[in-house]
Protein backbone atom coordinates (compact mmCIF):
# COMPACT_ATOMS: atom_id res chain seq x y z
CA UNK A 1 0.00 0.00 0.00
CA UNK A 2 1.18 3.89 -0.62
CA UNK A 3 0.59 6.99 1.11
CA UNK A 4 -2.08 7.77 -1.68
CA UNK A 5 -4.41 4.91 -0.76
CA UNK A 6 -3.87 4.89 3.01
CA UNK A 7 -5.32 8.78 2.33
CA UNK A 8 -8.21 7.63 0.55
CA UNK A 9 -8.89 4.91 3.50
CA UNK A 10 -8.46 7.65 6.08
CA UNK A 11 -10.46 10.31 3.79
CA UNK A 12 -13.68 7.72 3.45
CA UNK A 13 -13.19 7.01 7.48
CA UNK A 14 -13.37 10.59 8.38
CA UNK A 15 -16.05 11.74 6.12
CA UNK A 16 -17.88 8.80 7.64
CA UNK A 17 -17.26 10.27 10.66
CA UNK A 18 -18.41 13.93 10.09
CA UNK A 19 -21.51 12.00 8.73
CA UNK A 20 -22.50 10.60 11.91
CA UNK A 21 -21.16 13.87 14.35
CA UNK A 22 -23.97 15.63 12.06
CA UNK A 23 -26.68 13.13 12.61
CA UNK A 24 -25.75 13.56 16.38
CA UNK A 25 -25.88 17.58 16.07
CA UNK A 26 -28.75 17.08 14.60
CA UNK A 27 -30.35 14.98 17.63
CA UNK A 28 -28.76 16.75 20.09
CA UNK A 29 -28.57 20.80 18.13
CA UNK A 30 -25.04 21.33 19.59
CA UNK A 31 -22.86 22.02 16.56
CA UNK A 32 -19.67 21.79 18.60
CA UNK A 33 -19.76 17.94 18.87
CA UNK A 34 -17.12 18.43 15.38
CA UNK A 35 -14.51 19.68 17.27
CA UNK A 36 -13.82 16.56 19.12
CA UNK A 37 -14.44 14.09 16.00
CA UNK A 38 -12.09 16.44 14.33
CA UNK A 39 -9.16 15.95 16.60
CA UNK A 40 -10.16 12.22 16.65
CA UNK A 41 -9.72 11.94 13.09
CA UNK A 42 -5.98 13.64 12.59
CA UNK A 43 -5.13 10.99 15.11
CA UNK A 44 -6.91 7.98 13.46
CA UNK A 45 -5.65 9.34 10.13
CA UNK A 46 -2.14 9.29 11.49
CA UNK A 47 -1.96 5.59 13.11
CA UNK A 48 -3.42 4.44 9.98
CA UNK A 49 -0.80 5.53 8.40
CA UNK A 50 1.24 3.92 10.75
CA UNK A 51 -0.38 0.44 10.27
CA UNK A 52 -0.64 0.46 6.20
CA UNK A 53 2.70 1.45 5.86
CA UNK A 54 3.76 -1.55 7.47
CA UNK A 55 6.34 0.88 9.76
CA UNK A 56 8.55 -1.77 11.98
CA UNK A 57 10.55 0.84 13.93
CA UNK A 58 10.04 3.38 16.17
CA UNK A 59 11.45 6.11 13.90
CA UNK A 60 8.76 5.42 11.64
CA UNK A 61 6.41 5.24 14.04
CA UNK A 62 7.48 8.51 16.17
CA UNK A 63 5.28 10.87 14.46
CA UNK A 64 2.25 8.98 14.28
CA UNK A 65 2.38 7.95 18.10
CA UNK A 66 2.91 12.24 18.34
CA UNK A 67 0.23 12.75 16.78
CA UNK A 68 -1.77 10.05 18.43
CA UNK A 69 -1.05 11.89 21.74
CA UNK A 70 -1.82 15.29 20.56
CA UNK A 71 -5.27 14.16 19.51
CA UNK A 72 -6.19 11.97 22.06
CA UNK A 73 -5.10 14.88 25.00
CA UNK A 74 -7.38 17.05 22.91
CA UNK A 75 -10.29 15.21 21.86
CA UNK A 76 -10.73 13.97 25.80
CA UNK A 77 -10.53 17.74 27.02
CA UNK A 78 -12.93 18.88 24.00
CA UNK A 79 -14.97 16.26 24.61
CA UNK A 80 -15.16 17.29 28.37
CA UNK A 81 -16.08 20.87 27.71
CA UNK A 82 -18.49 19.66 24.99
CA UNK A 83 -20.70 17.62 27.33
CA UNK A 84 -20.17 20.14 30.16
CA UNK A 85 -21.24 23.29 28.56
CA UNK A 86 -23.54 24.56 26.95
CA UNK A 87 -22.55 25.34 22.56
CA UNK A 88 -19.69 27.11 21.66
CA UNK A 89 -20.43 30.63 21.01
CA UNK A 90 -18.59 30.27 17.77
CA UNK A 91 -21.74 27.83 16.19
CA UNK A 92 -23.76 29.77 17.13
CA UNK A 93 -22.58 32.89 15.57
CA UNK A 94 -22.54 30.58 12.92
CA UNK A 95 -26.06 29.95 13.08
CA UNK A 96 -26.87 33.29 13.31
CA UNK A 97 -24.97 34.67 10.39
CA UNK A 98 -26.60 31.60 7.81
CA UNK A 99 -29.75 32.16 9.11
CA UNK A 100 -29.97 35.94 8.33
CA UNK A 101 -28.02 35.25 4.87
CA UNK A 102 -29.44 32.32 3.76
CA UNK A 103 -32.48 31.44 6.04
CA UNK A 104 -33.10 28.96 8.94
CA UNK A 105 -33.79 25.98 6.40
CA UNK A 106 -29.92 26.44 5.29
CA UNK A 107 -28.14 25.93 8.61
CA UNK A 108 -28.44 21.81 8.74
CA UNK A 109 -26.99 21.56 4.75
CA UNK A 110 -24.36 24.47 5.96
CA UNK A 111 -23.23 22.66 8.49
CA UNK A 112 -22.85 19.30 6.86
CA UNK A 113 -21.03 20.93 4.05
CA UNK A 114 -18.95 22.24 6.88
CA UNK A 115 -17.98 18.84 8.72
CA UNK A 116 -17.16 17.55 5.37
CA UNK A 117 -15.25 20.09 4.80
CA UNK A 118 -13.25 19.46 8.48
CA UNK A 119 -13.06 15.61 7.34
CA UNK A 120 -10.84 16.42 3.98
CA UNK A 121 -8.75 19.12 6.15
CA UNK A 122 -8.33 16.20 8.76
CA UNK A 123 -6.96 14.00 6.13
CA UNK A 124 -4.24 16.77 4.48
CA UNK A 125 -3.22 17.24 8.39
CA UNK A 126 -2.58 13.57 9.03
CA UNK A 127 -0.42 13.68 5.83
CA UNK A 128 3.11 14.41 7.57
CA UNK A 129 2.57 11.26 10.11
CA UNK A 130 1.94 9.45 6.50
CA UNK A 131 5.25 10.88 4.86
CA UNK A 132 7.43 9.36 8.17
CA UNK A 133 5.68 6.43 8.05
CA UNK A 134 6.13 5.33 5.01
CA UNK A 135 9.83 6.90 4.40
CA UNK A 136 11.73 3.35 5.09
CA UNK A 137 14.96 4.61 4.87
CA UNK A 138 14.01 7.00 8.05
CA UNK A 139 16.88 7.18 10.57
CA UNK A 140 16.60 9.24 13.71
CA UNK A 141 18.18 12.76 13.31
CA UNK A 142 18.66 16.12 14.96
CA UNK A 143 15.07 16.97 13.09
CA UNK A 144 13.71 14.04 14.75
CA UNK A 145 14.96 14.98 18.46
CA UNK A 146 13.85 18.26 18.30
CA UNK A 147 10.49 17.61 17.09
CA UNK A 148 10.23 15.50 20.09
CA UNK A 149 11.46 17.37 22.69
CA UNK A 150 9.09 20.64 21.04
CA UNK A 151 6.11 18.03 21.04
CA UNK A 152 6.50 16.93 24.45
CA UNK A 153 6.84 20.63 26.18
CA UNK A 154 4.05 21.63 23.57
CA UNK A 155 1.33 19.38 24.91
CA UNK A 156 2.75 20.67 28.68
CA UNK A 157 1.85 23.62 27.83
CA UNK A 158 -1.46 23.27 25.96
CA UNK A 159 -2.72 20.68 28.98
CA UNK A 160 -1.61 23.68 31.89
CA UNK A 161 -3.38 26.23 29.70
CA UNK A 162 -6.20 24.22 29.03
CA UNK A 163 -6.95 23.21 32.67
CA UNK A 164 -6.33 26.22 34.29
CA UNK A 165 -9.21 28.04 31.58
CA UNK A 166 -11.36 24.85 32.81
CA UNK A 167 -10.45 26.01 36.28
CA UNK A 168 -11.19 29.56 35.72
CA UNK A 169 -14.58 28.44 34.02
CA UNK A 170 -15.65 26.49 36.92
CA UNK A 171 -15.56 29.50 39.32
CA UNK A 172 -19.08 31.38 39.69
CA UNK A 173 -17.60 34.17 41.06
CA UNK A 174 -15.35 34.82 37.92
CA UNK A 175 -17.80 34.57 35.33
CA UNK A 176 -18.46 37.28 32.86
CA UNK A 177 -14.44 38.32 33.04
CA UNK A 178 -11.17 37.26 31.34
CA UNK A 179 -9.02 34.76 32.45
CA UNK A 180 -6.09 35.91 33.64
CA UNK A 181 -4.30 33.07 35.12
CA UNK A 182 -1.28 31.16 34.40
CA UNK A 183 -0.13 31.74 30.34
CA UNK A 184 -3.44 33.80 30.04
CA UNK A 185 -1.94 36.49 32.35
CA UNK A 186 0.69 36.60 29.58
CA UNK A 187 -1.16 35.93 26.09
CA UNK A 188 -4.49 35.44 25.03
CA UNK A 189 -4.84 32.88 23.48
CA UNK A 190 -2.01 30.68 24.65
CA UNK A 191 -3.77 27.48 24.07
CA UNK A 192 -3.02 28.36 19.87
CA UNK A 193 -0.14 29.10 20.85
CA UNK A 194 0.86 25.70 22.28
CA UNK A 195 -0.69 24.24 18.94
CA UNK A 196 0.73 25.95 16.38
CA UNK A 197 4.12 24.96 18.14
CA UNK A 198 2.41 21.20 18.18
CA UNK A 199 2.48 21.51 14.53
CA UNK A 200 5.28 22.85 13.64
CA UNK A 201 6.96 19.76 15.80
CA UNK A 202 5.03 17.95 13.20
CA UNK A 203 6.71 19.04 10.21
CA UNK A 204 10.03 19.06 11.98
CA UNK A 205 9.79 15.30 12.10
CA UNK A 206 8.44 14.88 8.83
CA UNK A 207 11.47 17.58 7.30
CA UNK A 208 14.03 15.23 5.85
CA UNK A 209 11.02 12.72 4.41
CA UNK A 210 10.73 12.41 0.90
CA UNK A 211 8.35 15.39 0.04
CA UNK A 212 9.00 16.69 3.46
CA UNK A 213 8.70 19.98 2.94
CA UNK A 214 4.92 19.78 2.13
CA UNK A 215 4.58 19.04 5.80
CA UNK A 216 5.22 22.57 6.93
CA UNK A 217 1.73 23.42 5.07
CA UNK A 218 0.10 22.16 7.91
CA UNK A 219 1.30 24.08 10.92
CA UNK A 220 0.83 27.31 7.90
CA UNK A 221 -2.78 26.47 7.59
CA UNK A 222 -3.45 25.85 11.33
CA UNK A 223 -2.24 29.31 11.93
CA UNK A 224 -4.28 30.72 9.24
CA UNK A 225 -7.45 29.18 10.37
CA UNK A 226 -6.68 29.68 14.45
CA UNK A 227 -5.99 33.88 13.06
CA UNK A 228 -8.47 34.46 10.38
CA UNK A 229 -11.13 32.51 10.17
CA UNK A 230 -12.43 30.04 13.33
CA UNK A 231 -10.02 30.98 15.77
CA UNK A 232 -9.07 33.89 17.32
CA UNK A 233 -11.83 36.17 15.50
CA UNK A 234 -14.96 34.29 16.32
CA UNK A 235 -13.64 33.99 19.87
CA UNK A 236 -12.71 37.53 20.58
CA UNK A 237 -15.78 38.16 19.25
CA UNK A 238 -17.82 35.76 21.44
CA UNK A 239 -15.94 36.96 24.19
CA UNK A 240 -16.64 40.63 23.71
CA UNK A 241 -20.18 39.81 24.31
CA UNK A 242 -20.46 38.19 26.69
CA UNK A 243 -17.56 39.79 28.85
CA UNK A 244 -17.90 43.25 27.58
CA UNK A 245 -15.44 46.46 28.85
CA UNK A 246 -13.10 43.68 30.50
CA UNK A 247 -12.60 41.73 27.37
CA UNK A 248 -11.46 45.35 25.58
CA UNK A 249 -9.02 46.12 28.51
CA UNK A 250 -7.65 42.32 28.47
CA UNK A 251 -7.38 43.13 24.72
CA UNK A 252 -5.50 46.23 25.35
CA UNK A 253 -2.88 44.63 27.53
CA UNK A 254 -2.25 41.41 26.54
CA UNK A 255 -0.81 40.25 23.73
CA UNK A 256 -2.77 38.08 21.51
CA UNK A 257 -0.80 34.77 20.89
CA UNK A 258 2.91 35.00 21.76
CA UNK A 259 2.82 34.86 25.67
CA UNK A 260 4.51 38.18 27.03
CA UNK A 261 4.79 40.45 30.02
CA UNK A 262 0.97 42.48 29.85
CA UNK A 263 0.86 46.12 29.50
CA UNK A 264 0.44 48.98 31.86
CA UNK A 265 -3.28 49.22 32.91
CA UNK A 266 -4.22 45.42 32.93
CA UNK A 267 -6.14 44.06 35.26
CA UNK A 268 -4.20 41.91 37.54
Amino acid sequence: MNLGISASVHLAISCLAACLVWFWYRRTDNAAWIDTAWAGMIGTGALLHGLFSGASTLERWGLPMLMAAWSARLGAHLFRRTAGEPEDGRYAELRRRWSSRHGAGAIPGRFLVFYLMQALLATALALPAGLASFDRLLRWSPWQIASLVLGALSLLGSHLSDSRLSRFREDPARRGFACRDGFWRYSRHPNYFFEILLWISFALYATPCPGGSWAWLAPGSIAFFLFFVTGIPLTEAQALRTRGEDYSDYIRTTSPLIPWFPRKGSVP
